[in-house]
């Protein structure tokens, strides 16, 4: 999967663990209201969530997981390697521990937005609300019509 595969939506990337104790779910409820809050431009916005633990995020957990969000959600996983390219291709950083059991990944709390060109125009800070959140998505999509 590409962001050629989404050539005519908005990416939402956040990069997270479905553990986190705070961070993910406070971003991704956020992410979920600002999507309900924007009507029928929702279906132009995309909300990649790609795991930074894919040791325990399999497939199956990311999308449950997700789906106490918002169904259209995304969750992405795969070899560390692949994560790790990608994250530092959008500056995220996380640090995964090594070993088992119950852990904590020190991760960005960013969220990077993409355009349909490619580029990343704006980024949200964990602060950010539902309401700037959906304001900011329906500026960008503004600029890039249907």
């Amino acid at each position: 999967m590409s962001s050629r595969d989404f050539s005519d939506e908005v990416l939402v990337v956040f990069f997270g663990y479905t553990s986190c104790p705070d961070v993910c779910p406070l971003t991704l409820s956020n992410l979920g209201r600002a999507i309900r809050e924007m009507g029928e431009d929702a279906h132009r916005v995309q909300v990649l969530f790609i795991t930074v633990d894919p040791a325990r995020d399999t497939p199956e957990r990311l999308k449950a997981y997700l789906s106490n969000f918002h169904p259209s959600f995304l969750g992405l996983t795969g070899p560390m390697e692949d994560i790790r390219s990608t994250a530092d291709g959008f500056g995220a950083y996380f640090s995964t521990p090594r070993g088992e059991g119950d852990y904590t990944v020190d991760h960005t709390a960013r969220t990077f937005v993409v355009d349909p060109s490619g580029r990343i125009p704006l980024t949200f800070p964990v602060t950010a609300t539902p309401e700037e959140m959906a304001r900011d998505l329906a500026t960008l999509l503004r600029r890039f019509p249907s």
